[in-house]
C-alpha cells in the first residue's frame, strides 16, 4: 500500500493507494478536510486511524508519495518531516512532488507512482524529500529592540 500525503495548502488530503498491477490502482482510505492547521498536527494520528480503517498497519507501507511544494512554509515541514521519519524507519522509498499548477490529486497520484516504479520498489535507494518553495522568505524586522 502507497501512502499520499498533500497538505500544502489549507486543506489536507490523505489517501492510501493498493496496486494491484501496473494498469490498476484502487484508492482506498481517502481523508480530505479543509481544517488543515488542526488536522497537521494529528497526522500520524491521522494516518493510523486511516490504516486502521483499512485493517492494515504501518508496516504493510510499501512507499510514500508526498507533495513538497509550493505552500505554507510551516505545513511543508510538518509534512515532510513526518513523511522522511515514515520513510526512514520502514525502509520505503518516497517520492517528493511539487504541485506548482494545481493539478488534482489523482493526476498527482499517478505520477508519484510512475517515479515509486522507476526507484525499483521497497529495497530501492531511500532519499530525504527537500522543501520546495517558490518564493524567498518574508523576513520581517523585530517591532520591538531587546
Amino acid at each position: 500500500m502507497i501512502l499520499f500525503i498533500n497538505a500544502v495548502k489549507s486543506d489536507i488530503y490523505l489517501a492510501f493507494i493498493k496496486n494491484k498491477d501496473k494498469n490498476d490502482t484502487e484508492i482506498v482510505g481517502k481523508l480530505y478536510s479543509a481544517k488543515g492547521n488542526i488536522y497537521r498536527r494529528d497526522l500520524l494520528n491521522l494516518i493510523e486511524n486511516l490504516l486502521k480503517a483499512e485493517n492494515e498497519n504501518v508496516l504493510a507501507l510499501e512507499g510514500i508519495i508526498v507533495i513538497d511544494g509550493p505552500g505554507s512554509f510551516t505545513s511543508i515541514r510538518v509534512v515532510l518531516t513526518t513523511a522522511n521519519l515514515i520513510a526512514h524507519n520502514l525502509k520505503i522509498p518516497i517520492v517528493g512532488l511539487a504541485n506548482e499548477n494545481d493539478e488534482d490529486n489523482l493526476l498527482l497520484i499517478k505520477n508519484g507512482l510512475k517515479f515509486l516504479e522507476k526507484q525499483g520498489g521497497k529495497r530501492a535507494l531511500r532519499k530525504i524529500i527537500h522543501p520546495f518553495y517558490n518564493q524567498q522568505p518574508n523576513i520581517t524586522k523585530q517591532k520591538y529592540a531587546r
